[in-house]
């Protein structure tokens, strides 16, 4: 897991559900990125709360990263509290797994 930012950790202390964005969750995969050979996103177009309800990811997420060389990261819709703090701060969209 990665290690958080100062800029990410402000942004964090300014928003209403921080632990949407930090990932971590029960099922979350990490790789070594000097390991893989494929390197990929799920970009979900809604938050995370909504994404991580749609089965169709989790299912995919899984099969793709059970190939040992391939590294597939999510990412979801920031809410409008935290998409004002990623402006604000210049904090560009990120991976959830390697953020």
């Amino acid at each position: 897991m990665a290690e958080f930012s100062p800029k990410f950790k402000e942004a964090l202390s300014l928003v209403q559900k921080p632990g949407r964005y930090t990932g971590g969750e029960p099922g979350s995969i990490y790789k070594d990125k000097a390991a893989v050979d494929v390197r990929m996103a799920f970009c979900f177009p809604d938050t995370y709360e909504i994404g991580m309800s749609f089965l169709g990811e989790k299912i995919l997420y899984d099969l793709l990263n059970r190939h040992e060389n391939w590294w597939c990261e999510r990412a979801f819709m920031p809410w409008t509290d935290m998409k004002e703090q990623m402006e604000r701060l210049d904090i560009p969209l990120y991976c959830l797994e390697s953020k």
